[in-house]
């Protein structure tokens, strides 16, 4: 498959999640879909995104993925990094603060907000993707909320603090979100 067609299939399976989140659901259903959709837009978003070369030095390098807190979205997650992903094997890790250095993508759970500014503090400015469900965070430092809305799953991006990470995401990914400039 040519790159083009790729980033273009790609693409398209974003915005078929993000779109999916509005179809209708049972209730007894809703909360796991809901997690399952949101897990599967973090790791599509996490595979338009590129880290300096230093972090992910080998094609097989894994992509670490790190997880804080307890929520049903971390089980998720795990099951969506079962393949690889952007060609990276993906570990899942649950540090402690002292590991932080060795995640590429953060996912923070619900937290109080003392250990989320220490969770902040240390990623902030780093090539660690970080992100949450809560649009609280956003402006506190985090790069990516994914949230179900209205009409389809919402992602919202910090591009300040993107930037400041020296992590490059795809333009085209970024045409789908929601740009905010929020800084701490």
């Amino acid at each position: 498959m040519s790159s083009g067609r790729w980033w273009g299939a790609a693409l398209l399976g974003l915005a078929f999640a993000a779109s999916a989140a509005a179809a209708p659901s049972t209730p007894a259903r809703e909360e796991p879909a809901e997690y399952d959709l949101l897990a599967q837009v973090v790791v599509q978003f996490t595979s338009f995104t590129r880290w300096p070369p230093l972090r992910l030095v080998r094609p097989d390098s894994p992509l670490v993925v790190c997880l804080w807190g307890e929520d049903p979205m971390a089980d998720r997650l795990g099951a969506a990094t079962r393949h690889p992903v952007g060609g990276h094997p993906v570990q899942l890790k649950r540090p402690d603060l002292d590991e932080l250095g060795t995640c590429h993508v953060l996912w923070i759970a619900p937290t109080d907000p003392t250990s989320l500014r220490a969770l902040l503090v240390r990623t902030g400015g780093k090539p660690i993707l970080t992100a949450a469900a809560d649009p609280s965070y956003l402006p506190l430092g985090v790069h990516l909320v994914v949230e179900p809305g209205a009409d389809g799953t919402v992602m919202r991006v910090n591009l300040a603090e993107l930037q400041r990470s020296g992590l490059e995401v795809d333009p085209r990914v970024l045409n789908l979100a929601v740009i905010e400039w929020g800084t701490r």
